[in-house]
């Protein structure tokens, strides 16, 4: 009989993976009570988008399971009680309080998260990422699509315009 391998990560491993996993929650956590108290009325909404991107640094996959859930269960419509989330889901940040500067919604805020955790975690274990077997294909896309924007941007066009044209691709690219 053989002997079964498994992986067991050094104790620096253990620690580091920790150690970030705290100082991600902990300042999430700050910006949050910080929101709060300018955003009381979405205080519910803000403490569940919190609760999402704690489990989003623990379990990246709930992350993904968030953002599934939220895009394809909830549609934006503000006047309906149930419908309510997927509006706070889809609408983006700055629209929903005092934080002008951030552009993106919560559901793209799980989703960079989610992808910074993969690479964060991959880079602590020093281990490669595990890309699909098109993924050349999606970044030459991807990569045709910031051309495109530099392009534009270049001859005049609007940069903010060109940035919510193609969110969703990019958002693609990172599921």
């Amino acid at each position: 009989m053989g002997v079964i391998a498994t992986y067991r990560p050094s104790v620096l491993t253990i620690v580091t993976r920790r150690l970030a996993a705290v100082l991600i929650v902990g300042g999430a956590s700050l910006m949050a009570v910080a929101a709060l108290r300018r955003m009381q009325e979405f205080a519910l909404a803000a403490a569940v988008l919190a609760l999402v991107l704690a489990l989003t640094v623990w379990r990246p996959r709930y992350g993904i399971y968030a953002v599934v859930l939220l895009a394809v269960a909830f549609d934006p419509i503000s006047d309906d009680v149930v419908m309510f989330a997927g509006w706070f889901a889809q609408t983006p940040l700055s629209a929903q309080g005092p934080l002008q500067m951030l552009v993106f919604s919560p559901i793209e805020l799980v989703l960079l998260v989610t992808a910074a955790v993969v690479v964060v975690d991959a880079l602590i274990e020093r281990r490669p990422l595990v890309l699909p077997s098109l993924s050349w294909l999606m970044f030459g896309f991807l990569a045709m699509v910031l051309g495109s924007i530099a392009y534009g941007v270049l001859r005049g066009g609007a940069f903010n315009i060109a940035l919510w044209e193609t969110r969703a691709l990019f958002a693609g690219g990172l599921v």
